[in-house]
């Protein structure tokens, strides 16, 4: 009985040493990708580049845009992840999709990035450029609420004080969009400031 037991305990042992050890797999993958500056408006003709991108890799880097629509290869993006935008794109709202690949494999970050192309020449309307330009750029204090600007009336009573306050320095008392730290928003660009001017010279259209 007792060589019986030894016998079983010795195969045990040299099982157990023939074990190969468990892979244990790392997940390397891009976890996070975002931009500083998430939303722009240009002008039709105008050409953009954006800010460089936000993330953290152990291994080189490659980049795959995607666009909803399609922008036929007017938007594109480099190997260091800038996106770039042709002059010769149509107007319209484009969003940004970013495949990351490294040696870890790919991740797919969705709605990175939102372009409004927009056309001066043609009139300006609440629901259709001005709305859009509310959303992305007055959501930390003006978007809930009674007093909210994404109702027409309530922008239209104060698109004077926020023309001017928008054109203030970034260190003056009252400029806008306030940063906040849950929700830092960019300045307005000179296109985007552009259409606010052009909404009020057009007649307030909705």
């Amino acid at each position: 009985m007792k060589n019986t037991l030894y016998i079983i305990f010795i195969c045990s042992f040299c099982l157990l040493l023939s074990c190969e050890h468990p892979t244990i797999y790392v997940d390397t993958r891009v976890k996070e990708f975002t931009y500083s500056e998430k939303n722009i408006t240009i002008n039709k003709g105008d050409t953009l580049n954006s800010v460089l991108p936000m993330f953290i890799s152990e291994s080189p880097v490659s980049f795959t845009i995607k666009t909803k629509p399609e922008s036929n290869g007017k938007i594109t993006i480099d190997e260091k992840g800038v996106i770039s935008v042709s002059r010769s794109i149509s107007a319209g709202s484009y969003v940004v999709d970013v495949e990351v690949s490294n040696q870890g494999g790919t991740s797919i970050f969705t709605n990175v990035y939102a372009i409004n192309v927009m056309n001066l020449s043609m009139p300006i309307g609440f629901n259709t450029d001005i709305l859009p330009l509310v959303i992305s750029k007055c959501s930390s204090c003006h978007t809930t609420g009674s007093n909210s600007y994404k109702i027409y009336a309530n922008f239209k009573d104060v698109i004077d004080e926020s023309i001017r306050r928008v054109q203030l320095a970034s260190n003056e008392d009252g400029f806008m969009p306030l940063k906040s730290s849950n929700q830092p928003l960019s300045p307005l660009s000179s296109t985007e400031i552009d259409v606010l001017k052009k909404w009020k010279s057009d007649g307030f259209l909705e």
